[in-house]
């Protein structure tokens, strides 16, 4: 199972996305978490600040995910990537649905 959740694009958002999605991963701990803050990149291109939690039962491939996109990478538990464009959501979407589903 997958969540995933847009915060606002806010300075609060930002600084708050790694707490949020560690609660959401403590409330549901079957349950994979993505949460996406948007931003600009440098280039003033829309883009998100992605957060990738494993399910904490099965704390696996978090980094793995985020290893598939330019700016991302992590630890088995928790990766994040630093600037997705928006075109790469479906994609994020997908390679996460498709890890997690069998859990």
């Amino acid at each position: 199972m997958l969540k995933v959740v847009l915060l606002p694009d806010s300075a609060a958002a930002r600084r708050m996305s790694g707490t949020w999605i560690n609660r959401l991963a403590n409330q549901s701990p079957n349950q994979a978490h993505i949460s996406l803050v948007p931003r600009s990149d440098a280039s003033g291109e829309p883009c998100y600040t992605v957060s990738v939690r494993a399910p904490l039962n099965n704390k696996q491939g978090a980094g793995e995910i985020c290893s598939q996109f330019a700016t991302g990478g992590g630890r088995e538990a928790a990766g994040g990537i630093n600037g997705m464009p928006e075109s790469e959501l479906e994609r994020l979407i997908e390679i996460a649905t498709t890890r997690y589903s069998s859990q």
